[in-house]
């Protein structure tokens, strides 16, 4: 676990200079109608630019010399030689099975401590994630929709906000990576499903006679569920904020 936990600070540092860098690098558009909201953009990517530069010194994933020895202990051959000789042929039993007993509690409380650990790291990794990085993936979504808004506004040259988007789009895909690594994702949201209250959040309503009512119409905020091993389920890390339907 120290290796993996090192190995993810280290995974995290690299992110954030892969981003930072393409940050660095966007050369602004210059679109006179659009100058001051183009400016607004500029300034957003400035700012997760910020939010991506204090990762690494809010996470505290490195994990400690505490971490349990990777051997369990058991009694040795020479352990076994040793009571035998110091010990008569009716006592003998006795005292081996006395030795079982203090290995296994030193082997449970081993497993114990170290399942506490596990549990512990688990616990900090997500709220990591729920608290500082989630809320860098929203603003490059959000970042991304307002672009596609001011696109629409350039008929005339529509390919002018590519690169912009672009840059939304390379830093969505470095970040959630990352996110890979430690088992971490979207929640899939299917628009005209029925809101499923397991992983799915209520963020507004709206009429539609053609449709039934809690249907989905409209995700704002993107969900992100974990699995913390693989034989586990995924489990809700965020739900996603969504509009669903409501006919009076």
């Amino acid at each position: 676990m120290q290796t993996w936990g090192n190995e993810l600070q280290q995974r995290i540092e690299s992110v954030v200079k892969n981003c930072q860098q393409k940050i660095s690098e966007y050369q602004p558009i210059t679109v006179p109608k659009l100058e001051q909201r183009l400016q607004k953009r500029q300034k957003a990517l400035e700012l997760i630019g910020k939010m991506l530069g204090r990762l690494p010194e809010q996470t505290n994933l490195y994990v400690t010399n505490e971490t349990p020895p990777e051997c369990l202990p058991k009694i040795t051959e020479a352990e076994l030689i040793e009571i035998v000789k110091t010990n008569t042929e009716q006592d003998i039993e006795v005292v081996i099975k006395n030795k079982l007993k203090q290995v296994g509690n030193e082997r449970w409380q081993i497993v114990s401590e170290c399942r506490k650990l596990v549990l512990e790291y688990h616990k900090r990794l997500l709220n990591f994630v729920k608290n500082r990085v989630l809320p860098i993936l929203d603003g490059i979504d959000d970042g991304e929709k307002y672009s596609r808004e001011l696109k629409t506004e350039c008929s005339d040259d529509p390919n002018i906000l590519e690169s912009l988007l672009q840059l939304h789009d390379d830093l969505r895909q470095i970040v959630l990576k990352m996110l890979e690594l430690v088992n971490i994702r979207p929640i899939e949201v299917q628009i005209g499903i029925p809101i499923d209250y397991n992983c799915h959040e209520p963020f507004d309503t709206q009429p539609d006679a053609s449709l039934e009512n809690e249907v989905i119409t409209e995700v704002t905020r993107k969900g992100y569920e974990y699995q913390l091993e693989e034989s586990q389920e995924w489990q809700v890390l965020r739900p996603a904020q969504v509009i669903v339907v409501k006919n009076n």
